[in-house]
């Protein structure tokens, strides 16, 4: 663990960080690096890979010239976006429960639905819809030799805005939702 000044660029900590973790690991244990744009480096991404064969994933910066060029390049595949909706909310199975259970929770799911219809709640934008494509085997990051697989997110919300960024992996990337759902994990463990 290191301790820097918050005026203090992340970017040099990183390589000394992970290589003190890796010394101290069973060689094989440490597979993935997660990572937020503070970090970003591509000689040290390059290093990671080449030298402890641990992949990255993290989000590039909107200035980027590899998430412009990513933007460009996804513009001409003429292969259609990957889209994920979120899951329809499910009521709690009543299957096995006592009979007074079963009849309590269907009264309330009812009072629930007649609440909602007379009026509804006001809530927060959620996502509606994300769109993903890959843009594989990137080479335009003169500073890191190694190939970059790029994930473009378009996250379309339940107002009718949307957002783009996009996510860099050093993996081969089979379905960018998983690279996406790792990335998640990031924000899961920070401390709040």
């Amino acid at each position: 663990m290191r301790v820097v000044a918050g005026k203090d660029s992340e970017t040099p900590h990183l390589r000394p960080l992970v290589d003190e973790l890796l010394a101290n690991v069973k060689k094989g244990t440490a597979k993935w690096l997660v990572f937020d744009r503070g970090f970003i480096d591509g000689s040290t991404i390059a290093y990671l890979k080449k030298e402890h064969n641990l992949d990255t994933v993290f989000p590039l910066k909107a200035h980027m010239t590899t998430y412009d060029d990513a933007k460009r390049l996804a513009a001409i595949d003429p292969r259609p976006p990957i889209v994920w909706r979120p899951p329809e909310p499910q009521p709690p199975s009543l299957q096995g429960k006592p009979e007074v259970i079963q009849k309590r929770e269907r009264k309330r799911q009812e009072t629930l639905r007649r609440k909602r219809e007379e009026e509804p709640p006001e809530r927060e934008p959620t996502v509606q819809e994300v769109r993903l494509r890959v843009v594989p085997h990137t080479m335009l990051w003169e500073t890191c030799d190694v190939p970059l697989q790029v994930v473009l997110l378009e996250e379309h919300l339940t107002d009718g805005s949307s957002m783009e960024w996009a996510l860099a992996t050093t993996a081969a990337v089979q379905d960018p939702i998983d690279v996406w759902n790792l990335y998640k994990v990031r924000s899961a463990i920070e401390e709040r």
